[in-house]
């Protein structure tokens, strides 16, 4: 939404927020806000504690791919407690595995025959999505030269190494997306493109994968 700026006195201007924003989120006369730049942006801050998101579901009868599917898109959509539900322990080790090399900031804190809980040990914050999003781009740029020197020089034994970029770029776009989907980078008219980029520059890692 659109808003004028108001000169208020010489050397200062002030932009309203909409009544229905300020209950949204709590905002009352007097309170503070932060306002950071990101980028282009200035992002407004209220400096509240972000709402724990939880999620619970029964994955007894998930096949194994099933699991990683749905591990992976909880948490680039942002919950904080993933309850995994169980009456064996037949995916712990998929579980414990898929904890520590793909869903960053998370750790199993929980784990019985019965139920396996995750949990987010990250801070997330807007300001670590610009770093992340140039970290893709530049695996990706040295997973290309990389490769294309391999093939060249018929080194082929040697691609294989390059399986731990792919592996990276696939840790960040999933931390970039979280972030975009968590509210806490890009306005509400960039989200939509932001996570298209995203997650083509991950089907390219994917890509080079496959070669």
């Amino acid at each position: 939404m659109k808003r004028k700026i108001i000169q208020l006195a010489t050397n200062t201007v002030v932009v309203s927020i909409p009544s229905k924003l300020a209950k949204k989120y709590g905002l009352k006369k007097g309170e503070e806000v932060d306002i950071e730049e990101s980028g282009t942006d200035l992002l407004i801050k209220t400096g509240k504690a972000e709402s724990h998101r939880s999620i619970s579901v029964d994955v007894e009868h998930f096949h194994e791919r099933t699991l990683k599917y749905f591990l992976s898109a909880v948490h680039k959509l942002g919950f904080d407690e993933i309850i995994l539900n169980h009456r064996t322990t037949k995916f712990s080790k998929t579980i414990d595995f898929f904890a520590k090399n793909y869903i960053l900031g998370f750790i199993v804190v929980e784990q019985t025959m019965n139920k396996t809980v995750l949990k987010s040990i990250s801070l997330d914050t807007g300001t670590e999505f610009d770093p992340a999003l140039r970290r893709i781009f530049l695996i990706l740029i040295s997973l290309g030269e990389s490769m294309h020197e391999f093939i060249s020089s018929k080194r082929f034994s040697e691609l294989l190494s390059l399986d731990s970029l792919d592996h990276s770029v696939d840790q960040l776009s999933g931390f970039c997306l979280r972030l975009i989907n968590k509210g806490l980078y890009g306005s509400e008219e960039k989200k939509i493109s932001l996570a298209v980029i995203v997650w083509n520059l991950e089907k390219i890692g994917d890509e080079y994968r496959v070669l």
